[in-house]
Parts: structure tokens; sequence; C-alpha cells
């Protein structure tokens, strides 16, 4: 009596085969060394805890990698807090960071009235973002709280670019004579792989009014 044939086992679809030879990749540049790459193809977590902090009028760090020699500028200054050092968190996923900055809708950046975006910078100046300067990258050090602060700064007045299809979505506006809560997002991510976002800080129309009061400066009446 004959014996029973086998059943060719059936072979892996093309969509587990990609996954397979995706995690193999990853494995090999771990070992490699290039563990920095590897988690910059992975992306890193969302950051969900900013806080605001402060609105000041203050003037503005000067950029020491500019041979500008302008005026210093005062700005609208936003202090706000995270629950990482984001200048390590960049670091470790190859990452560049900006603040996306627009009038609110709904609790978050109305992306048809943009107000363009900002750098990121710790108490002391030094930029929030990898790879930007010399000395970004490197440790920040916490507040009382365990939280690491950062502030970033609004012009008086904003522009639209020139040219529409540059930058479409920029709105004219100046804080002192326009009532309106600005909102900001952090967004960021390497040159290859999956970028990241934070949530949403509101900043009330209230406190910048305050701020340019307290800074002798005329201001709109808060809604």
């Amino acid at each position: 009596m004959a014996g029973k044939q086998k059943r060719p086992g059936r072979r892996p679809g093309p969509l587990l085969r990609i996954a397979a030879l995706a995690a193999l990749l990853l494995t090999l540049l771990l070992i490699a060394g290039g563990w920095r790459m590897a988690l910059a193809l992975v992306g890193g977590p969302h950051l969900r805890d900013l806080r605001l902090k402060g609105v000041e009028v203050a003037w503005a760090y000067a950029d020491a990698t500019s041979v500008s020699n302008a005026p210093p500028t005062r700005v609208i200054e936003v202090t706000f807090t995270a629950g990482r050092d984001l200048s390590i968190y960049g670091r470790l996923y190859q990452s560049n960071l900006v603040a996306i900055v627009g009038l609110c809708r709904d609790g978050t950046v109305d992306m048809v009235r943009r107000l363009g975006s900002r750098e990121v910078r710790t108490p002391d100046g030094r930029y929030a973002s990898h790879g930007v300067a010399a000395d970004s990258g490197k440790p920040h050090a916490p507040d009382a709280s365990g939280r690491y602060p950062y502030r970033l700064g609004l012009y008086f007045r904003t522009e639209p670019h020139p040219d529409p299809a540059v930058a479409s979505g920029l709105v004219a506006h100046d804080h002192r004579l326009q009532a309106g809560d600005v909102c900001f997002r952090l967004s960021g991510g390497p040159t290859i792989g999956r970028g990241f976002e934070s949530d949403t800080v509101v900043i009330p129309y209230a406190l910048i009014a305050a701020a340019l009061a307290r800074a002798g400066l005329p201001h709109a009446a808060p809604p």
C-alpha cells in the first residue's frame, strides 16, 4: 500500500517576506553599530506632554551661527516645558525640531492661517534641535519640578510669503492690533525615516495682551 504523499507547505506571502527582510535589516544595523540609524528609521514616540509656562516680551537671543550685524529684536517670548530633554531626544532619533505656529482653530494650529515656524531654544539660548549648531544635542538641565524648560519667540507682526506656492497658508497678523489665540506644536524628523509631532499648546491671547501691556506696547482687547 503506497504511503500518503506530504503536501507541500505554504510559502510565506509577500508582506511576510518584506516584514522579515525589514527585521533582518534592522538587526544587521544594530549589530554593525548603526543603532542610531535604526532608531532614525523607526522614528521616535510622539511628544504628548508639553505645557505652557508663560508669555513675556523679551529680547531675542542672538544667533551664534549668524554673520548678520542686525540689531537686537524684541519678540513675544513663549516659555513651555517638556517631560523629556528634547536635545537628547533629537540626538537619539537623529531628528531636527521646529515649532509650527499659527492662529488656533478648534484647539489646534489652523494650517490655512499659519504664522510660520520658529526655532526652539533652551533658556540660555542653545538650540533644542539635533545638528543645528555645535552646541545642539547637549544635555539640558531640568527645572525644580523635573521638567525641561524651552522657549520660542513670536514676532509682533508676520507677513505672508510673497510666493504662495513656496509657503501657502501663511497670513499677515499683528499681535498688537489683532486679537487671536495662538497655537503651536513641535514637528521634526530625520532626513530619512519616520518623523514625529507633539501635542498642541494653546496660547490664549489674554496672556499675549498682558505681556504687551507690561512692556508698554499696544494690544487689542482680548476676546
